[in-house]
C-alpha cells in the first residue's frame, strides 16, 4: 500500500493517484452524487457479494478496456470493497486498485490489511485473498450522509481497536463521545487516523493473520455467529458489539477478565448507541453451534481473543470452548 489520504474532499485527488493510467471507477449506486460522470454503478448488498457478481464485473472491466497495467478504483462500504477488491486480485492475475471508503465501518474495519472476500451461499467471506490497495482514500464528507445506525456500526470496530491495544485511545473516545456523535470533522479525523495507526501497527507485523493479527478478531467469534443465525439482518458492528460483551462474560469466568473491564467496555458501547445484549429470540447455545463453523477454526478448536485488561488483549490458541 502506497498511501492513505484522510480529510474532507480528498476523493478529488484520485486523478493524481492514477497518473494517466487507464482506469475504471466503480461506485456504490447510492453515492453517485459524490462523483463526476463516468462512474459505473455497483449494486451493494450481501446477496450481490458472490462469484456471479465477480464474473460479471470482470466482463465489464474487459469491455471498458482494462488490461493488466490498468487500475480499478472502487468506492463504497465493506460489501462493495470486499467484492471489487477480490476482483482486482484475480483480474488478469491481479491489477492494482484504489479503495475509496465511504462508511465509518469500512474506514475502521477494512481500510488496512488487504483482505478481500465474497460469500458462498450462507457462508460469509468464504472465498477471499490478501490484495492490499495501492492507495486508500478516506473522505470525511461521506460520514455526514450516514444514519445513526450506520455511524454506530463503524464505532464498534473503532472501540475494538482501543480495547485490544491502546487504553489512551479508549480514553480519547470516552472524553470526546459527544463531539464524535456530532461528527465534528477535526475530531473525526484524529479518531480515524489514530484507529488506523493501531491497526497498521498490527497488520504490518502480521499481514496473513498467523499470530498478532488475530487480535483484530476480538468480538468476532460470537459476532459472526450472530450474523449467521440472524441471516445477516443485523449490522456487522452491532453483532461485533454484542460479541465483545459475550466474549468478555465468557472470559471473566474462564480467564479472569476483570469486572472493571466488563463494565467499562459495556458502558462505552452503550454511549455510542451500540447493543450489548443478545436479542431475546436467540440464546448462547445456538451461537456456539454457529461459531463451530467459523472459517478460522482448526478442527474442533478455535483461537480466542481474551481481554483481561483494557488495551492488553491476548490470543488463547486452540480453545475448545465450543465443545
Amino acid at each position: 500500500m502506497k498511501q492513505v489520504l484522510i480529510g474532507k474532499g480528498v476523493r478529488f485527488k484520485i486523478p493524481e493517484l492514477l497518473k494517466d493510467r487507464r482506469s475504471a471507477l466503480v461506485v456504490d449506486q447510492n453515492l453517485f452524487s459524490f462523483f463526476d460522470e463516468g462512474a459505473l454503478p455497483f449494486m451493494a448488498s450481501e446477496k450481490n457479494k458472490n462469484l456471479e457478481s465477480v464474473e460479471a464485473w470482470a466482463e465489464k472491466l474487459l469491455h471498458h478496456g482494462l488490461d493488466r497495467h490498468s487500475v480499478l478504483v472502487a468506492a463504497g462500504g465493506g460489501t462493495t470493497l470486499d467484492t471489487l477488491g477480490l476482483l482486482a486480485s484475480i483480474y488478469m492475475r491481479g491489477i492494482p486498485w484504489i479503495a475509496v471508503h465511504t462508511t465509518l465501518l469500512s474506514m475502521a474495519d477494512g481500510a488496512l490489511g488487504g483482505k478481500t472476500a465474497i460469500n458462498v451461499y450462507s457462508h460469509k467471506n468464504l472465498l477471499g485473498s490478501f490484495h492490499p490497495p495501492e492507495s486508500i482514500v478516506v473522505d470525511l464528507e461521506f460520514l455526514n450522509s450516514l444514519s445513526e445506525t450506520e455511524f454506530a456500526n463503524g464505532m464498534a470496530e473503532i472501540i475494538k481497536h482501543g480495547l485490544i491495544r491502546d487504553e489512551k485511545f479508549l480514553d480519547f473516545l470516552e472524553e470526546n463521545t459527544a463531539v464524535i456523535l456530532l461528527r465534528d470533522p477535526t475530531v473525526l479525523q484524529k479518531m480515524i487516523e489514530w484507529s488506523l495507526e493501531i491497526k497498521r501497527e498490527i497488520v504490518d507485523q502480521d499481514l496473513k493473520e498467523k499470530d498478532l493479527r488475530k487480535l483484530l478478531n476480538y468480538g468476532h467469534t460470537f459476532g459472526h455467529a450472530l450474523e449467521e443465525v440472524m441471516d445477516y439482518k443485523i449490522p456487522h458492528g452491532h453483532a461485533v458489539s454484542i460479541g465483545m460483551v459475550l466474549m468478555n462474560d465468557y472470559t471473566a469466568e474462564h480467564f479472569g477478565t476483570s469486572q472493571a473491564t466488563l463494565d467499562r467496555t459495556k458502558k462505552l458501547l452503550k454511549k455510542f448507541k451500540l447493543p450489548t445484549e443478545l436479542p431475546r429470540s436467540h440464546d448462547i447455545k445456538k451461537l456456539r453451534e454457529a461459531a463451530a463453523g467459523d472459517k478460522k477454526r482448526r478442527g474442533d478448536a478455535i483461537d480466542l481473543v481474551v481481554l483481561k485488561e483494557i488495551g492488553k488483549a491476548e490470543v488463547i490458541p486452540d480453545s475448545k470452548f465450543l465443545l
